[in-house]
């Protein structure tokens, strides 16, 4: 049985209470059922994450909340991201997208940008969220490598990027979203904006029923020498990100989530929207980097119930000043990278929430390793997700005992694996060793199942291949 939705957050709900993980999954049956799928058997990642919600009893519960950096405060239920989204697919075929086209988006964290990425899914295309500080010369190779048909982008980025466009032989159209006019500079003529074509286009289109194994994003792992590489996720890693929901971020109907990870961040797209959508959550979105009281505030205003912290904006966090009971919904805060003592004692005396550790890579697509237990562990990433294999090889692939250090390797099984990275398929097949995803992280098992990181294994590149055991 796949573990319930925990108990909401700030309704009698103690921080200690641990998130129900259930039986673990001998089959997947059961969760696809939970899906909405489209007629004839068909799956859409973005019609799970919103259209199943909008369709439902749940269709006026708050989906996304957003605070921009000039202090404006929008909120969007599941009913009206639906609505949004079915514009923005309109955009897309208006602009002649079809499925299997690029869609890439490099904004801020603002509304626009899951409107994007949710109507990029929906006409069936591959959507892409690449940070909006990328600087040209990569967002270059990304954008050619993939033969980019469509970019999202605001008026800064844009006017990085115009060394390179002419660069980009397969780009028809560049679609400028001007937040509520704060940029002062027309359009260029030869690009369109996001608010005249949502105005232009019809919200009635369907939804393309997309097969299950056809491919939805691309999700880029840190660079190699010779560049970085993009991990493709397919519609089928929806029941995963419902794992991620429930069962890593323990979320469901009622929390309040904030994802403080950069959007472009490896495994984003789970963390920093559809593993809560699928859960049932809202997302708090919030533009601008906040600093430690500002954490505070927000997470106080909004009435957040789980946050998850990326390796950046942690450090920041732990530098505050305790102030406990400051943020009294708080009922577990999220860290994704290794963390120091000092750090992982930060959270629980300076709020009295709970600090638990998860662990996931762009190939991974969702989170792999979570702490969900009753009592927070310091220091390992957690157990396995429930229908994931672990297990701890040498070089030659031999299996090595409980609490020796070696490849951390994962039986590829679960629905959100990658399938290729775009382009190399040599890359991709280099990553695999007598039926493991060799994902080159050197780990440790203890007695308890828990999983103990002890940083990166093998990173060394030839070309743009890591080099890992011969397989």
């Amino acid at each position: 049985m796949f573990p319930t939705s925990p108990p909401l957050g700030n309704r009698g709900h103690s921080p200690q209470t641990p998130c129900r993980r259930g039986e673990p999954l001998s089959a997947w049956d059961d969760l696809f059922g939970e899906l909405g799928w489209l007629p004839g058997g068909r799956l859409n990642l973005a019609h799970e994450a919103i259209d199943r919600h909008a369709l439902s009893e749940t269709a006026n519960d708050p989906a996304l909340i957003w605070e921009g950096g000039l202090g404006e405060q929008e909120k969007y239920t599941f009913a009206e991201m639906k609505t949004l989204s079915d514009l923005f697919a309109g955009v897309l075929r208006n602009l002649g997208v079809v499925k299997g086209d690029r869609v890439f988006i490099l904004l801020d964290s603002t509304p626009e940008l899951f409107v994007a990425f949710l109507g990029a899914l929906k006409v069936g295309a591959i959507a892409c969220v690449l940070p909006s500080e990328l600087g040209p010369d990569d967002a270059k190779h990304r954008l050619a490598a993939a033969g980019v048909k469509i970019v999202v982008t605001d008026p800064r980025v844009r006017r990085r990027l115009s060394a390179i466009v002419y660069h980009l032989f397969d780009l028809q159209h560049i679609v400028v979203v001007n937040k509520n006019d704060r940029d002062p500079f027309p359009t260029d003529p030869a690009d369109l904006s996001y608010d005249e074509e949502m105005r232009k286009a019809s919200g009635d289109a369907v939804v393309e029923a997309t097969g299950q194994y056809e491919p939805a994003l691309i999700d880029y792992s840190p660079s190699s020498a010779a560049g970085p590489l993009g991990a493709v996720h397919r519609h089928i890693s929806a029941a995963q990100h419902l794992v991620t929901g429930r069962w890593a971020l323990c979320l469901g109907r009622g929390d309040v989530y904030w994802c403080a990870a950069a959007p472009g961040s490896a495994a984003w797209p789970s963390l920093g929207l559809l593993g809560p959508w699928m859960a049932g959550a809202a997302v708090l979105s919030v533009e601008a980097a906040a600093d430690p009281d500002d954490w505070r505030r927000l997470v106080s205003r909004h009435g957040v119930t789980v946050a998850y912290a990326g390796a950046g904006p942690m450090p920041r966090m732990s530098g505050a000043a305790p102030e406990t009971g400051s943020a009294p919904t708080l009922r577990r805060l999220l860290y994704g990278g290794a963390a120091d003592s000092a750090t992982a004692s930060w959270p629980e005396d300076a709020i009295g929430a709970p600090f638990r550790q998860c662990w996931s890579q762009a190939e991974t697509g969702t989170a792999i390793l979570a702490d969900t237990g009753g009592t927070p562990r310091r220091g390992p990433a957690g157990v396995p997700a429930p229908g994931i294999e672990v297990s701890i090889r040498d070089d030659d692939m031999k299996r090595l005992p409980t609490g020796a250090a070696g490849h951390l390797t994962l039986r590829p099984t679960w629905p959100s694996m990658f399938a290729a990275y775009w382009g190399d398929p040599e890359a991709y097949g280099s990553r695999f060793n007598r039926g493991w995803y060799v994902t080159g992280e050197q780990a440790r098992l203890d007695d308890d199942g828990y999983v103990w990181l002890e940083g990166p294994i093998n990173r060394s590149v030839q070309g743009n291949r890591p080099t890992l055991p011969d397989a």
